[in-house]
């Protein structure tokens, strides 16, 4: 009983994280703006970004941090 609400605890919270972020950034366009040039000039198109990435985009780790946060 005890790891079942442990694991439905940490699924909603991750769940709760994602649909707030999508609602953020949805209603946020110049930050889906300014991340998807970030991702354009440093990723490109050739590759999805991976966690190796994450150094290399800044500003989309803030943006990340700062929607973590709020939630």
């Amino acid at each position: 009983m005890l790891a079942a609400v442990f694991t439905l605890g940490g699924i909603q919270s991750t769940k709760g994280v994602i649909l707030y972020s999508l609602a953020f950034i949805s209603s946020h366009p110049e930050i889906q703006a300014q991340a998807l040039v970030e991702l354009d000039n440093i990723i490109g198109w050739d590759y999805w970004p991976s966690a190796e990435d994450e150094q290399c985009l800044p500003y989309i780790c803030e943006a990340i941090k700062e929607m973590v946060h709020i939630c």
